[in-house]
């Protein structure tokens, strides 16, 4: 039931929505197609996320969104005004700085690579 939903909202093929609609902001997901979902906002995490090690996370995170605003035509964040950004949304967020530091999902405990 999960898995399936997951893989429906994600846009996976071999599923088939046979009645219902999936929106989002207003906007129907069924229409659109698994890349259009994404860059929506829509997202399929794993399970038991696999570890990256030397990948650090802040330079995954740039990259991630500097892919994003290249496809936008928009200009890519420095590194230097992107920590800036970063930090201040994990101290709003309760994270500690220290978590930024880390490689991707690398010494993280299960609850924290779910929540990381």
């Amino acid at each position: 039931g999960k898995s399936t939903m997951s893989y429906v909202l994600a846009g996976r093929d071999g599923y088939e929505v046979t009645g219902g609609d999936i929106l989002m902001n207003g906007v129907s997901m069924l229409e659109m197609e698994p890349d259009e979902r994404a860059r929506a906002g829509m997202f399929l995490a794993f399970q038991y996320p696999v570890e990256l090690p030397g990948v650090g996370g802040m330079s995954f995170l740039r990259a991630a969104v500097n892919a994003r605003r290249i496809e936008a035509g928009e200009d890519e964040v420095d590194q230097l005004g992107f920590v800036k950004l970063v930090r201040g949304k994990a101290r709003d967020l309760g994270i500690d700085d220290a978590m930024l530091k880390r490689a991707v999902n690398v010494g993280f405990s299960g609850g924290e690579k779910k929540r990381y």
